[in-house]
């Protein structure tokens, strides 16, 4: 089984508003021992690649670089950014 395939279709019913259907797909995760690969980003600073994954701080500049990214936000924000909260589930935990 792939768990992607899962939170896909968890990120579908979060989208329809259906939180219960959320709520069931990503109990039903966790029952069958399902692991989601955390997500992963990267950023170059001054032409130095830094990669982690997501909740990661076990970088050595990880307080710089996370401050780097926030810098990056408040720009994009300003120029007009709005992020989609749709997707975000209602409940806390390893696919919330």
């Amino acid at each position: 089984m792939n768990p992607r395939n899962y939170i896909l279709l968890s990120n579908i019913y979060a989208a329809a508003g259906r939180w219960l259907e959320v709520r069931e797909m990503r109990t039903w995760l966790r029952q069958k021992g399902l692991n989601k690969t955390p997500g992963c980003s990267w950023i170059v600073v001054r032409s130095q690649l830094h990669y982690f994954t997501a909740g990661d701080t076990s970088h050595p500049q990880s307080e710089k670089l996370y401050a780097n990214l926030n810098s990056l936000l408040s720009l994009i924000k300003e120029n007009g950014y709005v992020h989609d909260l749709c997707v975000i589930s209602h409940d806390e935990g390893e696919y919330g």
